[in-house]
């Protein structure tokens, strides 16, 4: 569900001619990345300014499954999320 609202995100308001989605399992975490090439924007300004409620719900839900996400952001170059979470088995483990 957070890679499609990235994505969403990206085609809602990035105006972006292109987009890289990767994924891979490493020790017992699944890291995604979503990048763009769009308009960018000032992460922390978003989030002071509480337009970033759907950054704040993106931090929520990966900590809810004890992952973490991260996003970065420069005005004019685009946006990076990056997304870590424990895999089903790690978190089995646990």
């Amino acid at each position: 569900r957070m890679v499609q609202e990235a994505l969403s995100n990206v085609i809602k308001h990035a105006s972006a001619s292109s987009i890289r989605l990767a994924g891979r399992e490493e020790g017992g975490q699944l890291h995604i990345v979503v990048e763009d090439d769009g308009r960018g924007f000032d992460v922390s300004r978003k989030l002071e300014e509480r337009q970033g409620l759907g950054l704040t719900g993106f931090h929520e839900r990966a900590k809810l499954l004890g992952g973490v996400i991260e996003i970065k952001s420069i005005p004019g170059e685009g946006t990076t999320w990056m997304l870590k979470v424990p895999t089903l088995q790690k978190q089995a483990h646990e």
